[in-house]
């Protein structure tokens, strides 16, 4: 099937103002600029105006649209005001052109933009074969700022500025698109080698294998480094290691307040000003399976360890009775919060357990505020520690109780609990270890809601089997009641 090419012949035309302005007032914008353009692109497809052929209708009309305008905005945009002071102008023609499409055989034409790159090339090939390079490049710089695409111009120059230019935009532009992944931190990728139990030679695998998105070893452990106390406050000998107390509380509120940073932004000043940080200390002996390194004093011995620490447990702001928690331990109970405060190989004893309760005691006296210098508005955070980390054990050195099975609260013993008329003076300071009380153990058990067990009664035949024959009269006789209490 033969096709046909489609061509334009343009004639000139005389064409009234008043149509140009019927056209114009169909327009539905209410804006000025908007209406005349309306009325030159209806007039395009009414003309059958080529697209090339857009500035010869533009410059028909730009005496038109100028007197258009004044003449509308000089009668307050009012169309009969308009129609009658403008009557005789309106009668009036101005020359247009319009175009005319003439047929051909062969391939309908197409724009330059319809085309694929060969036809483009094919379409430019004699261009480019007699003008060079340079000319080429000015004059697509210069038609792109004329049309309006002041940017495009200035790209265009600055990549032909320099023989390396155009290499670095396009490595700027690949790395652009290329997709974002998400790097983590050395605080987060040390959250994940904690969780997950990593060694060393795990993570550098995992680390040569991903090395976009974890850090390498090296900033971990730097990272993990920043979770301890300055170093000067950390004391090591060879049988024992202890941290000042007051150095260990700065830290972990430093640390806390650290990660409660978007949290405290939205606190008040007078709230960071009375921050409280709650924790619970205690300590404990245990025995261990003697290792084989030798002491440089032959009387050491680390077959037993004593070791008091504490834990954090809440973080609130503390304003009169008004009290704000900022901060909750989800996991009281756990190791994971918990910071030791001093580690011994003594074994333990009611001494060494009163030596111990002591030092801390005595550390916790003399605690003071912490402030908090790298927050903008000032933080400042006050310390209260409770001894309830304790057993029994501790509690009985502590209260001077010689047996286990005497209470160290009210010194009884389980058989003078129910002698009510006989009640010994609590001592106060017994009481800050918060342990449940031994004597409260007969009120708990009446709370408790137990199902009522029924024993079921031997059978007549299990009876006969196990009873001699000379009892058989009193086995009808405990078979007839067991059967009878069990039918009430």
């Amino acid at each position: 099937m033969e096709s046909e090419a489609q061509d334009s012949t343009s004639n000139v035309i005389q064409t009234s103002r008043k149509s140009l302005y019927m056209i114009f007032k169909e327009s539905p914008a209410k804006n000025l600029d908007d209406k005349v353009s309306f009325m030159e692109n209806k007039l395009r497809e009414m003309m059958k105006c080529p697209r090339n052929e857009f500035q010869t209708l533009g410059h028909d009309l730009r005496h038109f649209k100028s007197d258009l305008k004044k003449r509308w905005v000089s009668c307050n945009y009012i169309e009969d005001r308009f129609m009658k002071k403008n009557e005789r102008w309106l009668s009036n023609s101005i020359p247009v052109h319009t175009w005319k499409q003439n047929t051909k055989p062969g391939r309908p034409s197409k724009d330059f933009q319809e085309l694929t790159d060969r036809s483009k090339r094919r379409k430019t090939k004699q261009l480019r074969e007699e003008v060079p390079v340079e000319v080429l490049t000015f004059a697509a710089s210069v038609s792109q700022n004329v049309s309006g695409n002041a940017a495009a111009s200035k790209l265009i120059k600055d990549a032909t500025s320099s023989p390396t230019r155009a290499k670095r935009y396009r490595k700027v532009i690949n790395t652009t698109l290329e997709p974002k992944i998400k790097k983590y931190t050395p605080d987060e990728a040390l959250r994940i080698f904690i969780e997950g139990g990593f060694t060393r030679k795990q993570w550098e695998l995992l680390h040569k294998s991903t090395k976009g998105i974890f850090p390498c070893y090296t900033l971990i452990r730097e990272a993990k480094k920043l979770c301890y106390p300055k170093p000067e406050a950390i004391q090591v000998t060879e049988t024992c290691v202890e941290v000042v107390l007051q150095d260990l509380l700065d830290h972990t509120a430093k640390r806390l307040c650290l990660y409660l940073e978007d949290v405290l932004q939205n606190c008040t000043t007078k709230e960071l000003k009375n921050l409280e940080l709650i924790s619970k200390w205690g300590c404990d002996g245990s025995h261990q399976t003697p290792y084989q390194q030798k002491f440089l004093d032959s009387s050491h011995d680390d077959s037993h360890i004593f070791q008091s620490s504490l834990v954090p447990l809440r973080l609130q702001s503390h304003i009169g009775n008004k009290m704000k928690t900022l901060w909750q331990n989800p996991t009281p109970s756990s190791t994971r919060f918990c910071r030791p405060i001093r580690i011994r190989f003594l074994h333990e004893t009611v001494d060494i357990t009163n030596d111990e309760i002591k030092y801390v005691e005595d550390q916790t006296k003399q605690l003071v505020r912490t402030e908090i210098e790298n927050h903008y508005r000032g933080t400042f955070v006050r310390h209260t520690l409770l001894p309830t980390m304790v057993d029994a054990k501790i509690c009985n050195a502590a209260t001077s109780t010689s047996s286990t099975m005497r209470c160290y609260i009210c010194g009884k013993t389980s058989k003078a609990f129910n002698d009510l008329e006989n009640l010994n003076a609590e001592d106060p300071q017994s009481l800050r270890f918060g342990l449940l009380l031994l004597t409260s153990d007969p009120f708990i058990s009446c709370l408790r809601k137990l199902n009522p067990s029924k024993s079921q009664p031997f059978m007549r035949e299990t009876i006969e089997l196990i009873e001699p024959e000379e009892l058989d009269s009193e086995v009808d006789q405990l078979t007839s009641l067991a059967y009878s209490d069990e039918s009430d």
